[in-house]
């Protein structure tokens, strides 16, 4: 049985960014809150003022709503403000189709900063000078591949997986040679999506999602591969048009944009 989706996708990440992109865009943040596990920062846009609300592993949203606010910020909050209050929003980007949101802000000096949101293991908010330097970070970790120290390089976690929007069809049918793994399992894998993605994929090219890798013949590898560019293509050049997902019991379980 599928489980709840309960964080977000690399599509979902493509998806806000888009809408994001469009209306944060050259808007002013106005302050910066915490709310429990929430970064809240006030933003005022060509559409009215705006609240971006983050969730440090699980989601992103705009919403008017107001949240109500601690009397006592804490020290990373009255750091942020005095580095980000009043700076103007250039682009909002995700990065290599990963769950990595890029805030591009203005700069006085050199170019512009960059406020990375990760959305993954636990999450993280990392604020960067214009040479990725790590100006200041929710959390300082360490991790095999890669630090996060302050006044060190920022850099993005390194990904043996393909990316989703570039994939071409000689990558994508090297995925399946000699391959004992269900197709299903292994586009997931390889392309870091959801299983609901990859089951999609294969459903609309009429395979069957079980059948091995290594038994695919080159009718299954172009239909597979032109059902893939099919939602890719969606995506890229179509408005977003949300949909409820029901498993066999009709529970929800999860959105896709």
């Amino acid at each position: 049985m599928m489980k709840i989706a309960k964080e977000f996708s690399n599509f979902d990440v493509f998806a806000i960014v888009k809408e994001l992109d469009t209306i944060l865009t050259n808007g002013s943040i106005s302050n910066i809150y915490e709310v429990q596990d929430l970064l809240i920062l006030k933003i005022n846009t060509n559409f009215g003022k705006k609240n971006l609300v983050i969730s440090r592993d699980s989601r992103i949203n705009l919403t008017e709503y107001d949240y109500p606010i601690p009397n006592f910020p804490s020290q990373y909050i009255r750091g942020l403000r005095k580095l980000l209050k009043n700076r103007r929003i250039l682009t909002v980007t995700q990065y290599k189709f990963d769950r990595i949101i890029i805030i591009e802000l203005t700069n006085r000096e050199e170019g512009p900063w960059k406020f990375v949101i990760e959305l993954f293991n636990k999450g993280n908010f990392l604020l960067l000078d214009h040479n990725n330097i790590l100006i200041v970070a929710k959390k300082y970790r360490k991790f095999k591949d890669r630090s996060l120290l302050p006044k060190k390089e920022y850099t993005f976690p390194k990904s043996n997986e393909k990316n989703f929007l570039t994939l071409n069809s000689e990558d994508f049918k090297a995925f399946f040679e000699n391959s004992e793994n269900e197709i299903v399992r292994e586009i997931s894998r390889k392309l870091k999506l959801s299983g609901l993605y990859s089951e999609e994929i294969c459903f609309r090219a009429k395979i069957n999602k079980k059948e091995l890798g290594k038994n695919l013949n080159d009718d299954d590898f172009t239909k597979l591969y032109e059902s893939l560019k099919r939602i890719r293509n969606e995506m890229l050049f179509s408005s977003v048009k949300a949909h409820i997902v029901f498993n066999e019991q009709e529970y929800e379980i999860a959105v896709l944009p």
